[in-house]
């Protein structure tokens, strides 16, 4: 007898999201992955495809909810995200979101008085990286999970 892991029910999809928004633009790079696991094996085991989510459906229902709710931070955007994925998809038992947030500054110019802030011009800054995992499962446990790296800090005491 064949066993099948559930982990086989599960897709994955990475992309970039840089938003700009009027005449200051602001970029906000997200690289996100999506995973929902499925409550059957029918794919795998009878070469059914009906009930699988295509990755490009995923990604352009990232976008459209980037679009229409906005980014407050990578947490809300992961649970609305999750909600979404749970709410539409009554074959989808799990969903994980993962979000790495990736900083950029923008490039200054001019000293003194003249210091000014380039309208559209970025540098990448990896003062420290931030990932958000959320992990919803259909019967209602939800785990979020935030990890900061390359952190670091230090302070001057004056004691």
């Amino acid at each position: 007898m064949v066993r099948r892991v559930k982990f086989l029910n599960q897709f994955w999809l990475y992309f970039d999201f840089i938003v700009g928004i009027g005449i200051v633009h602001t970029v906000k790079e997200l690289e996100v992955s999506t995973r929902l696991t499925l409550a059957t094996e029918k794919d795998y085991l009878l070469g059914d495809n009906s009930d699988i989510i295509a990755t490009d459906s995923q990604k352009n229902t990232v976008y459209v909810l980037a679009k229409k709710f906005g980014i407050k931070s990578p947490e809300d955007f992961s649970i609305l995200l999750c909600n979404h994925f749970l709410s539409k998809y009554s074959h989808v038992m799990k969903v994980v979101i993962e979000i790495e947030e990736v900083l950029w500054n923008r490039i200054s110019y001019g000293e003194g008085n003249t210091h000014m802030y380039h309208n559209h011009a970025f540098i990448h800054t990896p003062i420290c990286g931030r990932t958000t995992k959320v992990m919803w499962k259909r019967n209602g446990e939800i785990n979020l999970m935030i990890k900061l790296f390359n952190f670091s800090s230090f302070s001057l005491n004056q004691n």
